[in-house]
């Protein structure tokens, strides 16, 4: 964080009353370097001097559009965040200065408090930012020659980057590519890195083919010609035209019906189709990524023929479960994404405190649940505060991994009495939980007040929250 504390607060506004006191109110507050601006004029040459930290900007100044030159500094310098400030409560202003790249859009007049705040997360997610980047720099360029195809993929798993090189590695066959694991795990993530990591420059084209029926799936991926049907007043191109030189990903491909198994089939032997109506085959170059969550290969539903043509190559995704190492990053990630989308500032110890309470969580939804469960506990958050409670609806709708017990709880050639089951029951519960009794009374089954009993009654283990 220290370099980045280093570079300068830069405050545009024409008003340098107001531009004073906000240079002395955040000094006070110990931002050590802030320059103040009051010609629109001199901002971008300011800009390329400074590289500041973080830009306030007064939308409403003489002889300049606001929006325009706040359009120019973001192009200009991306890095930077912007944060608006104006008079004008305006909701259209604010949705198009958001569009344009602005982080914040702050009315005057405006606190030290909520400026400094302000400044604080962007501060906090530019450093998250940097982190994740250099993780990923040091996992990945050693071992990959296109890291950056890859650079969606948050984890810092030996498994995931033996799936990075292999997926890099058969991505050059231009043979099609089943992607398998359980809903959650990034299977569309990983295609699109596939792609990225073949041809980035190309159309990359996905469509979830379940709950397509024969008809609905040769119009939307082969579409079709002028009167193929009733209501086909003109000829319409498919998904697979539209992907030709590229990448088509076929989501859910489990799900496919018989008759369009058939199809596809022909569109991977021979690299040709037939649109609805159409006699005639057309012919397309692309590259098929198909990805399912469900296990085909045996499935009496699903073609061998085209189950073996699919798997060319396979990648199969591992659960969340399987790389715990990955969640305390992810946690954090998601937290400061959703601090930023939400606008909710949080304490430093937010993420870490989530992420300890959920050690041990089987995340039967996989990433995608731990990004829910982050959005919906920041969304909730009191004073940008971690609490128990924030996540205590989520931990009883899956079972805890199997680890190995940290208390001594079994029974040996002496029963415990109930008490004593009782208690020790609670401890584990506790552990398991990071020491918190709303989430542990969830996993026992019982209310937190009962919790409290049984803690006032056997004088158990103090909550942290």
């Amino acid at each position: 964080m220290t370099d980045l504390i280093d570079r300068p607060i830069l405050l545009v506004d024409d008003d340098t009353g107001l531009l004073d006191a906000l240079r002395r109110g955040l000094c006070s507050d110990g931002w050590s370097q802030v320059v103040t601006v009051s010609r629109p004029d001199a901002v971008l040459e300011a800009m390329e001097r400074l590289d500041p930290l973080v830009v306030t900007l007064d939308l409403h100044m003489p002889g300049c559009d606001g929006q325009e030159l706040l359009e120019k500094i973001i192009q200009r310098h991306p890095h930077v965040p912007v944060l608006v400030l104006t008079a004008a409560d305006e909701l259209e202003t604010a949705v198009s200065c958001m569009k344009r790249g602005a982080r914040d859009y702050l009315l005057k007049p405006v606190s030290i408090e909520r400026l400094t705040q302000a400044i604080r997360t962007q501060l906090k997610y530019e450093e998250s930012k940097a982190e994740i980047l250099a993780l990923r720099e040091g996992i990945l360029s050693d071992q990959l020659k296109k890291p950056e195809a890859f650079s969606g993929i948050l984890t810092q798993s030996d498994s995931m980057r033996r799936i990075f090189s292999y997926a890099e590695a058969i991505c050059r066959s231009g043979m099609p590519v089943l992607v398998t694991g359980e809903t959650g795990t990034g299977k569309e993530l990983m295609a699109r890195a596939l792609h990225q990591a073949r041809h980035p420059e190309r159309p990359f084209v996905a469509v979830n083919v379940a709950g397509l029926d024969d008809s609905m799936f040769s119009d939307t991926l082969f579409g079709h010609i002028k009167g193929a049907y009733s209501g086909a007043v003109s000829e319409r191109a498919g998904l697979v035209e539209k992907a030709d030189g590229g990448t088509l990903f076929l989501d859910e491909i489990g799900d496919l019906a018989p008759e369009s198994q058939v199809k596809l089939l022909r569109l991977l032997q021979e690299g040709e189709y037939y649109p609805l109506g159409c006699d005639a085959p057309r012919r397309v170059d692309l590259w098929v990524v198909a990805a399912t969550h469900r296990t085909i290969e045996d499935s009496p539903g699903f073609r061998k023929d085209l189950y073996y043509r699919l798997q060319s190559h396979r990648i199969d995704l591992p659960a969340l479960r399987e790389r715990p190492g990955d969640v305390p990053m992810l946690v954090r990630h998601a937290c400061w994404e959703a601090a930023r989308t939400l606008g909710k500032p949080l304490k430093d110890s937010f993420a870490g405190r989530m992420a300890a309470s959920l050690e041990g969580y089987a995340f039967p939804g996989n990433v995608r649940e731990l990004v829910g469960m982050v959005y919906d506990a920041v969304g909730q958050a009191r004073d940008g505060a971690f609490t128990g409670d924030l996540i205590s609806r989520w931990l009883p709708m899956a079972p805890a991994v199997e680890a190995a017990p940290r208390s001594e709880l079994h029974i040996g050639t002496r029963m415990p009495s109930l008490k004593e089951a009782t208690r020790l029951l609670v401890e584990e519960a506790l552990v398991r939980t990071g020491n918190n009794r709303t989430s542990a009374a969830a996993l026992l089954g019982i209310s937190r007040q009962t919790l409290l009993n049984h803690l006032k009654t056997d004088g158990g283990p103090a909550s942290n929250f």
